[in-house]
């Protein structure tokens, strides 16, 4: 036996130590892998964010609790939710439809423009965070500007709706026998289904800015005042 074979000997057995060191270890991690998936995968609802309350909101919540700001932001979302289901039927039906499609669309918008106002009625007796906005205007303000934008694209709907629906009746009128329209109308660039588009979009991006409006640890609402009933978040 030469004099370097213990030597190598006995690094081949520090190697296979080390060897076996390392199985074992990566054996350990792959069980705790493997055990917490399965555990993720049993208690999938303990992840689910919670919808009652938006992301950031729960640090906030005591100076964010004031009721009349809260049930602006749930009224306008409820609205929100309500006028994306219309959205189809009104891209369809409400400058091309029959009278019997287009008078009950148009009843159901001047319904939500009317909750809409009586929401924005709400907002001067509402409390809100006392923060610099990108305006620099105030978050009040700024909300007002919001109803204003969407109630003007909710009039442009409805006043599409009104010019369809004179047509229809022209066209009923007609019944045979030439008839000259002497009054005269208003001419507009964009033909209606360009209108139409317009506003539709204009509305739902609308909605959408109001949900990161009010999202977040920047959240608009102020505290409750005192004596007053704070809003809490639902069960």
């Amino acid at each position: 036996m030469s004099d370097k074979e213990p030597a190598v000997n006995e690094l081949a057995k520090q190697e296979k130590a080390r060897m076996l060191r390392i199985l074992g270890i990566s054996a350990f991690l792959a069980v705790l892998v493997v055990g917490a998936f399965i555990f993720i995968s049993k208690n999938a609802d303990v992840f689910q964010p919670d919808l009652d309350i938006e992301s950031g909101e729960k640090n906030v919540l005591k100076d964010t609790n004031d009721p009349q700001c809260r049930a602006i932001i749930a009224s306008a979302k409820q609205i929100g939710v309500e006028f994306k289901a219309l959205d189809n039927q009104l891209s369809k039906k409400l400058i091309d439809g029959t009278e019997a499609e287009v008078r009950p669309l148009l009843s159901k918008l001047l319904a939500l423009k009317l909750r809409l106002t009586e929401i924005k009625e709400t907002v001067p007796t509402s409390t809100f965070r006392d923060f610099e906005t990108l305006s620099a205007k105030g978050i009040e303000s700024e909300l007002m500007a919001w109803f204003k934008h969407v109630d003007n694209h909710f009039f442009f709907l409805e006043r599409l709706a009104n010019e369809h629906l004179a047509t229809l009746e022209q066209k009923d009128n007609i019944e045979g026998t030439l008839v000259v329209d002497k009054t005269k109308k208003k001419k507009y660039k964009k033909t209606p289904r360009q209108r139409l588009d317009g506003a539709l979009l204009a509305i739902s991006e609308s909605f959408q800015s109001f949900r990161v409006w009010h999202t977040g640890s920047l959240h608009p609402c102020g505290a409750a005042s005192e004596g007053e009933t704070p809003w809490t978040p639902t069960k």
